[in-house]
């Protein structure tokens, strides 16, 4: 799981969701910012209820994204990132090297390194 201090407060996500970009692969969406100034990469993680229904299904994609980022975070390039990745449709059903996997061609696509 990734610790508190790395994840966004609801004010951050807010601003993330209004001002940041966009990206897209597979079954995951994010949407970044990439503040100036000093900082690590900060997360939140997103599964709709739209999407994936029940609490239990929603808190366990949202702990399995978590685990993801917690795992691919010291690959990351150390600067200042604020991100908010969103489960699409039929990540669910995905393993957690899967869901690996897939964040990691994100960041890639949005930021050509991992």
């Amino acid at each position: 799981m990734l610790p508190r201090e790395k994840r966004l407060r609801t004010a951050e996500v807010r601003e993330v969701l209004k001002n940041g970009k966009s990206a897209r692969s597979g079954r995951f969406q994010m949407r970044y910012l990439l503040p100036s100034g000093a900082g690590l990469p900060r997360f939140a993680a997103a599964a709709p209820k739209k999407t994936f229904g029940t609490a239990v299904r929603r808190n366990r994609m949202r702990r399995t994204i978590y685990a993801a980022l917690a795992e691919l975070r010291p690959s990351l390039p150390s600067r200042p990132l604020k991100a908010v990745v969103f489960a699409l449709g039929g990540a669910d059903g995905l393993s957690s090297a899967e869901v690996i996997s897939e964040l990691r061609e994100l960041f890639r696509n949005s930021f050509g390194s991992l």
